[in-house]
């Protein structure tokens, strides 16, 4: 029942404009197509998909890329802010400053992605003070001892 009743709406969509045109006497002359509609629907179909396309891309790989810049200055700002505000000479107390800066800032600082974002800006910034002059090397592996206390630093007591 149903197929019949789509078949005959499909026929009656296709003989109403034949009927019309021949009622007006139309069809001896030549049937000009209105191409209009017909592009404008391609055209609108072409411009979802570059849409979709580009959405896609953006969602895959810029703002993946954007946000790990976003880390990465955040994590800068966090050092260089816990360097100006505490001064040299305060590594353990500068390091739970720049981790209170990020995690004020709505990082999760247990996330490896955070620490070693600031564990990268701390490197940083001890290269530039060594290049500086301000800093010489043994300070700088002092520093960098007291950066990884409590994790894998640490000799094994017993084998």
């Amino acid at each position: 029942m149903k197929k019949n009743l789509v078949w005959f709406l499909v026929i009656m969509m296709v003989c109403l404009p034949i009927g019309m045109a021949m009622a007006e006497g139309a069809v001896s002359e030549a049937v000009a197509f209105d191409w209009t509609p017909v592009l404008t629907v391609a055209i609108r179909a072409v411009a979802a998909v570059a849409a979709a396309f580009l959405v896609y891309w953006l969602e895959k790989y810029v703002r993946p890329w954007l946000e790990e810049k976003g880390l990465a200055y955040a994590a800068d700002c966090a050092v260089y802010t816990a360097e100006a505000l505490l001064g040299r000479f305060c590594g353990e107390d500068k390091w739970k400053l720049a981790l209170r800066k990020m995690q004020e800032k709505g990082y999760n600082i247990d996330t490896d992605k955070v620490l070693d974002a600031l564990r990268c800006a701390w490197k940083k910034l001890d290269l530039s003070q060594m290049l500086a002059g301000e800093k010489g090397m043994d300070e700088a592996m002092l520093a960098e001892e007291e950066l990884l206390i409590g994790e894998e630093a640490k000799p094994p007591e017993t084998i």
